[in-house]
């Protein structure tokens, strides 16, 4: 026997078949042996776990052959003795893990479709493993049972229960991976172990009911797709009408149903006898079945019909479940039921509504047209499970679209959805937001789903209990309603709520179809036509971004807005008078209206819109009067405008809001922001040429205030999509050059009170400034091929020869919020060209001994009417050369990050601002060097010159004001030092060493402290950068010996503060050490006279 265990490797793995047939029937007969068992049994095991593939397949056909010799029925089990069930139930309990095993690890993955396929020894296990299961079953419960009249037997051990249900759990937890093309399949074995390890006191307690599981389990796993549709559906005819227990009869049926392929499927489901009994069968588990599992696998094979049923006999299914939701008390529907159970119905109708939409959700529309709010929230809460199952069947499917929606009553529905909103569920505000979406998208060409989801937002926004409302004729009725303020003290939570409302608009805009053009066009007419709130602001401009893309639909909104404007009269000075409660406001408010709705059409929406190449010039319209009516001027109504008068005409009626005197402020900025988005054709003619020419020829200071101000905004706006015009900026610029030093004789200004004109006039200097600054940005960027921010940030206040003026905030001047998207793709973009024409002029009209170029001369005598004058007299050129300086100063600082401490400054310490931390956007860069290099040396040759002629003026040369001009540029290139030293990137230095050293030891013996500060702040911007200004050690020697200098002869405290904190020790030994490191030994370094 020794010598016979030793071969056995040998004997079952090697030898041919009928040696192993041979060796298997001498095995089988040992075993009964209990000296010789264990040791058979042991070596069986070792060959599990230490044995080749081979190996385990030789140990898993010898307990096939001992099964199928010995014990393949009950009637074999009886005749058994005990020793012969001790010696078998041995065997498998020491080899049933491993077995789990091989079936777990084995099989071959088939890369082509993702999947494991099951090889002979996956088989052959599961095989082995299933009949001794069922055997054991068996044969336990026929030992302890009772048989009753109608031979059935009950199982009183759990113990075997217990012990075959955890082997059986393991098995079909190993099986999970050999996925079928059966959809059936995957969750039949899933629920089918959870019934096994939970739910089997659910099932009949009799011995069959375990050894089905086990059949029906070994059924399943066999593949069918050889048999014939026919015998199929003979098994599936002979389960459905035998089988007495319908929990059984369900696991059978599914068994039999998962090994077939799906096209088997459909040929089987599509027999009208197993259609019916196959219905009635699920309806009966459905309903009667108290196991969550086995009623999830009735809606499993439920879904797996659906392909092949009609819609007359899903009807048979779907009548009894939309009953359970039509409750008549208080409790919903979640209350109720399980809520698997409303899970699986959900899921049943999600996927019936893909292939029959109509028979699927009528009844749950049905439900929510109900007068009882509790079948209303029943029925929304299964359209909510069917929107949440199939939302990726949604995305991938772009023809699945819920069309049922438009059957529902939209007065019913709505205030139901719209409450849904409000849940603190998140899965029920989704789903509402879906259906209200649908619902509005999907309404009647009239509106009226939208109608009156607008009029429950607006008695939302007024905190008032929601009614059911009248039908309407039109939806500006609902605009008439009176709307009162809210006052209660839940104004917040409604104001959240009004915003998730709010997102229902942003979801129709993401899914408005090309039809809906004329939507914006219903919406503008008869919401703004009448007497509105401002919620309908909102409203419509959830619409407008994604709606105007069309030029027609542009043209359609203009002309509305046009004639709104047209038919509002003016205002007149008795307005502040009258008795009409909020009479102002209500005003306000409609004057603001067409202005919001053009403000939001885009940037190239405008600019594609025909024209005419030749326009008439722009009206004047400051000196109109409350008795003034737009029909006085001769207008036509806007229908009968041709598309290409339509840019005329509207800019017109916005210069009537501009320039009117009695105009609200709000509504004349917002009428100088939308016309500085009209197209270039009209701005840079009509506007920055004709009008504002002849705004400053008649001194009107107002006018020419607005329309620097709408400069900025078309700067800003134009730069930033990329469609600037050298013409415009040409334009601009040079008037930019007068008004920055316009001196007008303020008796004779217009356009203002008295007592404001001087403050109107500083804030016309100072916005010219700011306009300038932009225009350099430009043209700084467009040399190295940039684009201007979008943003503007506040940079300080420049110098200034007016003391105390209130100085025009460019942060009060945001960029257009338009956007990128609305141009369409075949939308061609003029490129900004390589410009340098008002840096250029720049260089010639920064030096105030220098000749300005002619054609500034020109336009200074033309506007000014100084014919007689000299035009280069030395306090305008003072104040033009301070104005240029500022202007370079701020442009700097709009290449800045947004987020320097600068950027929200609004006065500059001079002790502190050579410490002021700046910093170049990275994507400025270039257009920092190209400035740098531009104006840099510039500035350091025309303060030298300044310098010089202010130590021996004259009468005719004398500098007026002279430290004001210089502060201003020896600002700027301090700000241009400072910005290289601290760079990131290598800077070459366009400045000369010995030029600039000269000037700054020209301005330290300055007298006016204002010039000696800047110079101390441009020193220590060249000590702290040295290596990167490449000074020289003698340079640096010079500089150090002045500040020990001036600590000493400084009497100024601003001044001596600066340079004491220059010579400091800390300051010094860096200094020192830097250029040390310069030296070759350290008696260079001591002639330098920088050491002791």
């Amino acid at each position: 026997m020794s010598i016979f265990t030793t071969q056995f490797h040998q004997i079952l793995v090697i030898e041919p078949a009928d040696t192993r047939i041979s060796a298997y029937t001498v095995l089988s007969i040992l075993l009964h042996r209990s000296d010789i068992n264990k040791l058979i049994v042991d070596g069986l095991v070792e060959c599990m776990q230490n044995g080749t593939r081979s190996s385990k397949l030789a140990v898993v056909l010898f307990l096939e052959f001992v099964l199928l010799n010995e014990t393949t029925n009950d009637k074999c089990i009886s005749s058994k003795s005990t020793e012969l069930e001790n010696y078998r139930q041995r065997l498998f309990q020491a080899l049933i893990p491993y077995l789990l095993k091989c079936v777990d690890s084995d099989g071959m993955l088939n890369e082509s479709v993702g999947q494991f396929q099951k090889t002979r020894l996956t088989i052959l296990a599961s095989t082995v493993i299933l009949v001794q299961l069922r055997s054991d079953a068996l044969a336990v419960a026929q030992k302890s049972s009772i048989t009753n009249s109608e031979k059935r037997v009950l199982i009183q051990d759990d113990s075997c229960i217990r012990n075959t249900a955890g082997h059986l759990v393991l098995y079909i937890q190993s099986m999970s991976k050999y996925l079928s093309d059966n959809r059936l399949y995957a969750p039949f074995f899933k629920k089918i172990a959870l019934i096994v390890q939970d739910e089997m006191d659910q099932l009949p307690q009799t011995h069959e009911s375990l050894a089905v599981l086990v059949a029906t389990i070994s059924k399943a796993i066999v593949p069918r797709e050889y048999f014939s549709s026919n015998k199929i559906i003979k098994k599936l005819e002979s389960i459905l009408e035998k089988e007495r227990d319908f929990m059984l009869k369900l696991i059978q049926t599914c068994a039999v149903l998962a090994a077939v392929s799906q096209e088997q499927m459909d040929t089987v489901v599509s027999s009208l006898l197993v259609q019916q009994q196959l219905l009635k069968l699920i309806s009966v588990s459905i309903h009667q079945t108290q196991s969550k599992q086995l009623r999830s696998l009735a809606f499993d094979l439920l879904r797996q019909t659906l392909v092949a049923l009609d819609s007359g006999m899903f009807t048979s299914i779907m009548d009894p479940l939309a009953a359970m939701f039509c409750i008549e008390n208080d409790e919903s529907v979640h209350q109720l039921y399980d809520i698997s159970l409303l899970q699986d119905i959900a899921g049943v109708i999600a996927e019936f509504a893909v292939i029959h939409p109509q028979a699927a959700l009528k009844d749950m529309f049905v439900l929510l047209s109900s007068e009882s709010m509790a079948v209303r929230q029943n029925g929304l809460f299964i359209l909510q499970q069917v929107l949440e199952l199939n939302k990726e069947q949604i995305k991938s499917n772009p023809h699945f679209k819920i069309r049922q929606v438009t059957l529902a009553d939209p007065l019913l529905v709505i205030p139901t959805l719209a409450e849904k909103l409000f849940s603190r569920d998140e899965h029920e505000q989704f789903t509402s937001e879906s259906i209200l979406v649908q619902l509005l998208l999907c309404s009647n060409p009239q509106l009226s789903a939208l109608e009156i989801f607008i009029e429950y937002i607006r008695v939302m926004n007024a905190q008032k209990p929601y009614c059911r409302p009248p039908k309407y004729d039109s939806p500006a009725q609902i605009g008439r309603l009176p709307i009162q303020t809210p006052t209660s003290s839940n104004t917040h939570d409604t104001v959240t709520k009004i915003d998730r409302l709010f997102r229902v608009f942003s979801k129709c805009v993401e899914k408005i179809d090309e039809q809906a053009d004329d939507l914006i066009s219903i919406l503008v007419q008869k919401l703004y036509g009448c007497p509105s709130d401002p919620l309908l602001v909102r409203i419509l401009s959830s619409f407008i971004p994604v709606l105007l893309q069309s030029s027609s639909s542009c043209i359609k909104v203009i002309r509305i807005c046009i004639n709104i404007m047209s038919t509002q009269p003016r205002l007149a000075e008795n307005l502040l008078l009258s008795e009409i409660p909020n009479a102002v406001e209500t005003v306000l408010f409609a004057r603001l209206c067409p202005l919001l709705i053009l403000k939001m059409i885009p940037l190239e929406a405008l600019d594609r819109l025909p024209y005419l190449e030749q326009f008439d010039e722009p009206k004047d319209y400051w000196q109109m009067d409350s008795s003034y009516k737009s029909d006085d001027d001769g207008y036509t109504s806007c229908s009968a405008l041709s598309d290409c008068m339509l840019i005329s005409r509207l800019a017109d009626c916005l210069l009537v809001r501009i320039e009117y005197p009695l105009e609200f402020e709000d509504v004349q900025k917002l009428a100088c922001q939308v016309i500085a988005q009209l197209p270039l054709w009209y701005i840079t003619h009509s506007l920055f040429v004709t009008k504002l020419d002849k705004v400053i020829f008649s001194s009107n200071l107002r006018c020419t205030r607005l329309i620097i101000f709408i400069g900025c905004h078309a700067v800003m706006a134009r730069s930033s999509f990329g469609t600037m015009e050298n013409e415009m900026l040409k334009s601009l610029g040079s008037r930019m050059f007068l008004t920055i030093a316009w001196k007008p004789d303020l008796s004779l200004a217009i356009g203002c009170e008295a007592n404001e004109k001087e403050t109107i006039l500083s804030k016309i200097q100072s916005g010219s400034i700011e306009l300038l600054s932009l225009i350099i940005c430009n043209e700084a960027k467009s040399n190295s091929s940039h684009v201007l921010p979008t943003h503007i940030y506040k940079s300080g206040d420049p110098i200034e020869e007016t003391k105390g003026a209130n100085r025009a905030s460019v942060k009060s001047m945001p960029a257009s919020k338009v956007g990128l998207k609305t141009m369409d793709d075949n939308t061609t973009v003029q490129p900004i060209v390589s410009i340098a024409d008002v840096t250029e002029s720049i260089k010639q009209c920064l030096d105030p001994y220098s000749r300005l170029p002619q054609s500034i001369q020109i336009l200074y005598r033309q506007l000014f009417q100084k014919d007689s004058v000299n035009v280069d007299d030395m306090e305008f050129r003072c104040s033009l050369t301070t104005g240029l300086a500022n202007a370079i100063h701020f442009a700097v600082k709009l290449l800045c990050l947004s987020g320097s401490k600068h950027g929200t400054s609004t006065t500059i310490d001079p002790s502190q601002a050579a410490t002021i931390s700046h910093e170049i956007e990275p994507r400025n860069a270039n257009a920092f060097l190209w400035l740098y290099h531009q104006l840099a040396p510039l500035l350091v040759d025309v303060c030298m010159t300044i310098l010089q002629q202010a130590k021996c003026s004259t009468t005719e040369t004398e500098i007026h004001r002279p430290e004001i001009v210089i502060a201003a540029m020896l600002q700027s290139l301090f700000l241009f030092m400072f910005i290289t030293t601290r760079s990131s990137y290598a800077t070459p230095n366009p400045i000369q060493t010995r030029p600039l050293v000269s000037m700054l030891f020209e301005g330290l013996n300055y007298p006016h402290q204002l010039v000696r500060l800047e110079c101390l702040k441009i020193i220590s911007a060249a000590l702290a950068g040295m290596d990167r200004l490449l000074l020289d050690l003698e340079t640096v020697a010079q500089l150090r010996i002045r500040l020990k200098e001036r600590a000493v002869m400084e009497n100024d405290v601003k001044c001596r503060t600066l340079t004491q904190r220059l010579n400091n020790d800390g300051y010094s030994k860096k200094v020192c050490q830097a250029t040390l490191a310069q030296c070759k030994n350290i008696e260079s370094f001591k002639e330098t006279g920088l050491g002791d």
